[in-house]
């Protein structure tokens, strides 16, 4: 059973994290979610510009930068992910971003885009719950196994 597939008992816990917490458990889970997939993963330390994840495809060694954003429902039933910050995080020094919603539920349903795809915003949000979501960015939601595929 993958990772997405899972639930995560104690994702209930992380509503009264911090934001930072709730974004290194983020990081920790798309890392698992990557290895699963058969990917290599390296964290970017420092806070890199470049990426939260170094991920390697294991048989071409192509290697993919990935910014991870976690976020939980919040209380104006939304999930809200923030791209850009001045000074921190850029998402377009990536190739990818894996938003992942972390379901009331306990379950981590990440969507992967292709940095290409998404226009100069400086956050995403939507409504509802991340497994029946149908608007704008519902076709990036990964069902399965994450691939990552070349620009």
């Amino acid at each position: 059973m993958l990772l997405a597939e899972q639930p995560f008992p104690f994702l209930a816990l992380i509503a009264t994290e911090t934001r930072r917490s709730v974004g290194i458990v983020g990081e920790q889970i798309a890392a698992r979610m990557f290895e699963e997939a058969g990917y290599g993963v390296v964290p970017c330390r420092n806070r890199s510009r470049r990426g939260d994840l170094l991920v390697i495809d294991q048989h071409t060694g192509e290697i993919f930068r990935v910014e991870v954003k976690t976020a939980r429902l919040a209380k104006d039933n939304r999930y809200h992910f923030t791209l850009v910050k001045s000074g921190r995080t850029d998402y377009h020094d990536a190739q990818f971003v894996l938003l992942l919603a972390l379901s009331p539920t306990g379950y981590p349903v990440p969507f992967l885009i292709p940095v290409a795809d998404i226009p100069a915003r400086r956050s995403i949000q939507f409504y509802g719950l991340p497994d029946t979501y149908s608007g704008k960015w519902s076709s990036y939601r990964v069902r399965g196994s994450l691939v990552l595929e070349g620009n």
